[in-house]
């Protein structure tokens, strides 16, 4: 839940709610890495989405970011479409 806006219009901060107050962490996992930097660290990041028409071709935007030494995402329709799968 934000609280409210400034005087400019922009969003409040993040301010919590009661559901937050009553949650808590009962376990933690670490992922696999995946040899690349974390996409908040990188200068570079190749996006792809819909428009890849599939997850084979999404090897292409992970190999030019790997050539830009980059990092790769993809657009959250691209997601709901399997564009990951």
């Amino acid at each position: 839940m934000r609280g409210p806006p400034d005087a400019v219009g922009h969003p409040g901060p993040l301010v919590p709610g009661e559901a937050d107050r009553r949650s808590r962490v009962v376990s933690r996992t670490a992922g696999e890495s995946t040899g690349r930097q974390q996409l908040t660290e990188a200068d570079i990041v190749v996006s792809g989405g819909r428009g890849l028409g599939g997850a084979e071709q999404f090897a292409r935007v992970e190999r030019l970011a790997d050539a830009l030494g980059g990092d790769c995402s993809v657009s959250l329709p691209g997601c709901r479409s399997s564009c990951m799968a």
